[in-house]
């Protein structure tokens, strides 16, 4: 708790840092510098045909109310004023249009790893950022998207003052975590199959940016294994959590979100959580599909504090 208390403070002091050095050449050249990596792309401010395929940026921008150009061809339900015809549809999450974004001619475009293997074919086109989330430092690389976001635009005041209401509902949450013994997982639910998500994973936010302490940490070598080489993971009954969070794939992609029942299996059922009636789906289009922009975040936090501690909002 301690900790993750001093980690905001500092994350805040730093971008007061950059926001306050970038301003000077913002001024000069009116050009922002986002750096992801070791890729650096230079972007005029206040672009105005900007293409997003990454949805938490998509969120942020509708949170800082900013305005957008073209997004992918189907949006999930939080997003859904982006399905109406008044934005630009230039490919799928997976699929982007190539040939329909070379005849749109975007000022940026903004892509996330789904589009990996697209990213040399878009940055040919225009300025291409991949907004990723540092999975061993969530809070920081959060932050320092939502902050370069606002830098854009000149928004960084009301990104301030999002941020810092995410930050007190953390803190709520944190606070009971830290009084809490039990020990939560987060599980992605796919055909069949149980993959459970430790802390620093991809889907690890509940004990990473909650404090909710872990039941399952992948090893080193698990985590570090090629396609194809990674070591089975231990059962559900193996990891015995506490709380158990599953994350459907099939309804973050087709909105249908299933019974508890039709899911669970016998080994599922010899956890704790289930003996305890702390199994919880949670939605898988916040959760997949987005999950580290400014409106997922928040509604992350508000469905385990309320899941967890019963804290209303």
């Amino acid at each position: 708790m301690k900790n993750l208390k001093i980690k905001w403070v500092k994350i805040l002091g730093v971008s007061l840092i950059l926001i306050s050095s970038f301003s000077t050449n913002a001024q000069d050249n009116n050009n922002v510098s986002l750096k992801r990596g070791d890729v650096e792309v230079q972007v005029k401010k206040y672009p105005k045909k900007v293409l997003v395929f990454d949805l938490s940026v998509l969120e942020t921008f509708q949170e800082l109310d900013i305005p957008v150009a073209a997004v992918p061809n189907s949006l999930p339900k939080h997003l859904d004023k982006y399905n109406s015809n008044q934005y630009v549809k230039l490919g799928s999450l997976t699929k982007p249009d190539i040939k329909a974004i070379q005849e749109f001619q975007p000022d940026l475009i903004i892509t996330a790893g789904r589009q990996g293997s697209y990213y040399d074919s878009l940055a040919m086109i225009a300025p291409t950022v991949t907004f990723n989330v540092n999975n061993d430092d969530f809070w920081v690389s959060f932050q320092e998207n939502v902050m370069d976001v606002a830098r854009l635009y000149d928004k960084e005041d009301l990104a301030k003052q999002k941020l810092d209401a995410l930050k007190k509902k953390a803190e709520r949450i944190q606070k009971e975590s830290a009084k809490d013994s039990k020990k939560a997982v987060t599980t992605l639910y796919v055909k069949g199959k149980f993959m459970p998500n430790g802390s620093g994973s991809r889907f690890g936010f509940v004990n990473d940016a909650l404090g909710v302490k872990a039941a399952y940490v992948e090893s080193p070598e698990s985590k570090n294994a090629k396609k194809g080489e990674k070591p089975t993971a231990p059962s559900m009954s193996e990891i015995n959590p506490d709380y158990l969070f599953i994350i459907d794939r099939e309804t973050a992609i087709n909105g249908e979100v299933k019974e508890l029942s039709a899911i669970l299996n016998d080994d599922v059922r010899n956890t704790n959580a289930f003996k305890n009636n702390k199994i919880f789906i949670v939605p898988g289009q916040i959760w997949y599909l987005a999950g580290s922009g400014l409106l997922s975040v928040d509604m992350k936090m508000t469905d385990i504090g309320e899941k967890l501690y019963c804290i209303k909002f």
